[in-house]
């Protein structure tokens, strides 16, 4: 998928926001107000509805919400993994939208 979303996050900004989520995973929910949550997952948002749209998902909400889960399901595995902040962002999207497209073709 191609993203043209251009981005004013910066690489450490991603990871910062990456380790911040992984932190509130790991301690539970409750540690983090809504509030501090949104600021976790709102900057990767225009991301998100970009590859909706660039997959051809209908309900885009949905599909963000479902990748939200994904990443924040995940993301205190993504310093293992080496890559950068943004790109391991962009690869869990795209692996929750596959699932969700394989899964409305069934």
């Amino acid at each position: 998928m191609k993203v043209t979303h251009t981005s004013l996050i910066s690489a450490g900004t991603d990871a910062a926001l990456l380790r911040a989520l992984a932190k509130s995973s790991q301690n539970g929910a409750g540690t983090q107000t809504p509030e501090e949550l949104g600021q976790c997952v709102r900057p990767f948002l225009p991301l998100l509805f970009t590859l909706a749209e660039q997959a051809g998902v209908t309900d885009r909400e949905t599909a963000v919400l479902a990748m939200l889960d994904e990443i924040q399901h995940w993301c205190h595995r993504w310093e293992a993994t080496g890559l950068p902040a943004r790109a391991w962002v962009i690869g869990m999207a795209q692996k929750r939208l596959r699932e969700q497209l394989a899964t409305a073709v069934d």
